[in-house]
């Protein structure tokens, strides 16, 4: 029984791999009766397909621990401009400015609630930021690719034109 559900595992497991990296590719088949391609051509075409798919697997976790990294860093400043804040409100209670008496409460108040409402904002869009980054950089790359292939297929077309001038 334990092999038996782990053979199905496995087989789901390689189902979905292949769903999710051989899956965009074949979806994008433009091509009409009159312009069949080779296997070569969807060999490309599938090896295109699974690079996109990897990279936009790796970039997305990277993009999300860049976005809260960054969280972090204006958390960790905001909470240092917090104590600067309060040690110069401090000093200058300590020197007989006595007005200032009333920001060593206040300051470290305010600033830990603006300091938190910020740090939990970031975090939640974090993942949010991170996707659109993703999808960003995924456009540009088919961009890309959608020049190599233009120049391609111009190339085919001037290599079938010569041949049927041979003809």
């Amino acid at each position: 029984m334990v092999k038996l559900q782990r053979i199905t595992t496995v087989i789901l497991a390689a189902a979905f791999v292949m769903c999710f990296v051989a899956g965009p590719v074949l979806a994008q088949d433009d091509t009409t009766a009159s312009e069949k391609r080779s296997f070569k051509e969807d060999t490309k075409a599938l090896g295109r397909g699974t690079a996109t798919a990897v990279s936009a697997t790796v970039n997305y976790p990277a993009n999300l621990v860049n976005d809260s990294v960054n969280a972090v860093g204006t958390a960790a400043k905001n909470t240092a401009g917090v104590v600067i804040d309060t040690g110069k409100a401090t000093g200058k209670t300590l020197t007989g400015d006595v007005k200032q008496a009333p920001k060593i409460v206040t300051t470290p108040v305010t600033g830990t609630v603006t300091t938190v409402g910020t740090a939990a904002k970031d975090t939640l869009e974090a993942p949010i930021n991170a996707g659109r980054q993703t999808k960003d950089q995924y456009k540009k790359r088919q961009g890309q690719q959608t020049k190599v292939q233009d120049k391609q297929s111009q190339g085919t077309r001037t290599q079938t034109k010569r041949s049927k001038n041979r003809k």
